[in-house]
């Protein structure tokens, strides 16, 4: 007998000193897009009223995906499924987890998709329904004993069936060693799941393909998916070093789904929230369409209520993506300024990037008072990026008393400023950097929200 499945211990019992495997190296430096493949491209149109987007339409995005600076693609669809929910075609309503979608394509196709994104540097997490499939699910039919009870109007799984166990681990180990899945997002988990996940990221961290597992609630794994309620006006005041890792998601699919048709993205075209979030210190997630302040427009099919009959409806994860939009100057404009935000940030990965334990991070002291609160962002003694924006729709003129001695950064007798928006260099006294000026152009405006500033000693000559 498997030692895991012994009787006198849960199943893949794991010393409870034994911590979850360490999250992979590349997570310090994440930013995550999260994607709906039958809406983000719809080469054959609406299809069926779900959008006709498929692996190989996204495959043929991962241009675009890289030069947004993206690295991570939360694909929210890609097993068989219905349109329970909504009446769209979604993840949430799970048919069977073990097979993919034919609507998205083959096995093959899956696997090149994936193959294409790692040859851009782009990460590719599955987004896992935890709780149970839809009912009528012929996995239902062939493993009754798998099921217990139900939610959502769907049956749910029976996580202490051991069989079940010992099969769920397998499937998601496969999707990861064999069509190369670098992680997962759990939908609605549980903390009796824990231990296999646990399992699973081990599994696969023994065969040299770490993994990340980010579930929506809080609850083990390497970091919780987080949805913003409001954007953050103190980015250093809110500052913990634990847990390690947390993830920032500014729109949640999940918005408008209570709703009709409108806009129901968060950012809505404001850079400060943008920047100020973007380079603070949780994963960013996002949603396609947010970076180039898209209008939101619903897949044809798509009814408001949980399941359908209210009319047409507003749910995010329902947004259709209209590339056409691109032709407009003010997406345009969006999108360059995404684009920016992410450069700077990947620049600049020596300070700017996802790791609390090796985060130095302060609020500096500033005239007039405003909100958001700038934040300077530090490596002790060598060199710090302060951040400031301005939520206003105009111009606001800010003064800063830089925090040399805090940073252990003072007693030197001249600093390089570097506005890394602009890229422009300009060198300054230490006296100069106690009342520091900084124009903050308005929040909605090209190239506006915030300004982002590179602060390094300069080495003196040697004799």
């Amino acid at each position: 007998m498997n030692d895991d499945l012994r009787p006198d211990r849960p199943p893949f019992w794991i010393d409870c000193e034994t911590s979850f495997p360490a999250a992979p190296v590349w997570t310090k430096d994440l930013v995550i897009y999260e994607i709906n493949p039958y809406a983000f491209t719809s080469p054959d149109g609406a299809g069926d009223g779900g959008g006709s987007g498929d692996f190989d339409s996204l495959r043929q995005k991962m241009d675009y995906i890289q030069d947004l600076g993206v690295n991570g693609v939360w694909l929210a669809g890609f097993s068989r499924a219905t349109n329970h929910f909504y009446n769209i075609k979604s993840v949430y309503a799970c048919v069977r987890p073990d097979e993919l979608d034919p609507d998205l394509g083959t096995p093959d196709e899956f696997k090149a998709m994936i193959q294409e994104a790692h040859r851009h540097g782009i990460k590719v997490f599955l987004d896992v329904v935890t709780h149970g499939v839809v009912n009528g699910s012929p996995l239902i039919e062939e493993h009754p004993d798998w099921f217990r009870g139900g939610t959502w109007g769907m049956t749910d799984y029976d996580y202490e069936n051991v069989e079940f166990q010992q099969w769920w681990v397998d499937l998601w180990t496969r999707y990861a060693l064999e069509f190369g899945v670098d992680g997962y997002r759990l939908d609605v988990p549980r903390h009796e799941q824990t231990h296999l996940w646990r399992e699973i990221a081990a599994r696969c961290e023994t065969a040299g393909h770490p993994i990340l597992i980010f579930p929506e609630r809080v609850i083990a794994g390497h970091f919780g998916q987080r949805d913003y309620v409001g954007f953050s006006t103190d980015v250093a005041g809110e500052f913990c070093n634990t847990p390690r890792y947390m993830g920032g998601q500014i729109s949640c699919h999940d918005e408008g789904w209570k709703c009709g048709p409108g806009a129901h993205y968060r950012l809505r075209g404001n850079r400060a929230n943008l920047i100020y979030t973007l380079l603070g210190y949780n994963v960013p997630i996002f949603m396609a369409g947010e970076e180039f302040n898209a209008q939101q427009v619903s897949l044809p099919g798509l009814e408001r209520n949980l399941f359908g009959g209210g009319g047409p409806g507003g749910w995010l994860y329902g947004s259709w993506i209209q590339w056409e939009q691109l032709k407009d100057p003010f997406h345009r404009e969006m999108l360059d300024d995404f684009r920016t935000t992410l450069r700077i940030r990947h620049r600049n990965r020596d300070i700017i990037h996802n790791d609390r334990a090796r985060t130095h991070i302060l609020r500096i002291p500033h005239r007039p008072a405003m909100r958001p609160i700038p934040y300077v962002r530090f490596l002790p003694g060598e060199a710090a990026i302060i951040v400031i924006a301005n939520s206003d729709d105009d111009p606001v003129t800010v003064r800063l008393t830089v925090p040399l001695t805090a940073m252990a950064l003072d007693g030197h007798e001249r600093y390089r400023v570097i506005d890394l928006w602009r890229n422009a260099p300009t060198v300054v006294s230490e006296a100069d950097l106690c009342d520091y000026a900084v124009v903050t152009p308005g929040a909605r405006t090209y190239q506006g929200g915030a300004r982002v500033l590179r602060i390094e000693p300069v080495a003196k000559p040697q004799p």
